[in-house]
């Protein structure tokens, strides 16, 4: 796990107690998170406006460090130790020639499904790494709790498995979803379900994670215009 220093901590906690402050904001999500992150790096925020959004993996990239961020905010209870995430659109079958693995079908083992599944992700991670300039490569996740109160932020480097190291698995005899375990420990990875083609991807949350609160001072919409109008 990667660390925050105490001006970012400071930065993130008071930037989303800024952000709530505002009538129009329901929650720290999407650009407004990848808006927030950007401050809290001290990199130029981006403007949403001047570009077409992109599907590259790193919503945050430090040209100059060739660091960059895939970011996640997500309604989790905070107390959690672990959760689980979309990670990625993996229809591994569409794609089993682009793949080297044009045999592949629901009908193939666990094991040769897998092999397609972490082809799919790892192509993905080092593509972008390449199209963004990225050396490396990181997750931040940004857990809140139903109120917006209570936050986790956990930011950790995005690995790379090798087929090595992980067992794949059907989750049921319906087979419904795969998984694959760590073949070290024994704890579940990633999650794959055919029929929604969507790739999870499993995170601890260490205690030493940062944890606070935000009590926010929300505005009513007169008092909020009033003062951007002065």
């Amino acid at each position: 796990m990667l660390e925050l220093s105490l001006l970012e901590r400071e930065r993130l906690q008071n930037s989303i107690a800024a952000a709530l402050s505002v009538p129009f904001i329901a929650g720290v999500e999407g650009y407004v998170f990848e808006a927030l992150f950007h401050f809290v790096k001290g990199l130029p925020l981006p403007n949403p406006h001047a570009a077409k959004r992109s599907k590259t993996l790193f919503d945050c990239v430090d040209a100059s460090a060739r660091i960059g961020w895939s970011l996640k905010s997500v309604q989790k209870n905070p107390a959690t130790t672990s959760f689980e995430l979309v990670i990625q659109r993996a229809d591994i079958i569409k794609k089993r020639v682009q793949l080297e693995l044009p045999d592949l079908s629901l009908e193939s083992t666990p094991e040769h499904l897998g092999l397609g599944i972490l082809r799919h992700w790892n192509q993905k991670i080092t593509a972008d790494m390449e199209r963004q300039g990225v050396r490396s490569a990181r997750v931040a996740v940004l857990l809140k709790s139903n109120n917006h109160r209570l936050y986790v932020f956990l930011e950790q480097e995005l690995r790379l498995y090798t087929a090595e190291e992980l067992l794949w698995s059907w989750t049921d005899e319906t087979h419904t979803g795969l998984q694959a375990r760590h073949t070290t420990n024994g704890q579940i990875v990633f999650r794959w379900y055919p029929n929604q083609k969507q790739l999870f991807e499993n995170f601890n949350l260490p205690p030493q994670a940062f944890r606070f609160e935000v009590q926010p001072a929300r505005l009513n919409v007169q008092d909020f215009l009033e003062r951007m109008r002065s």
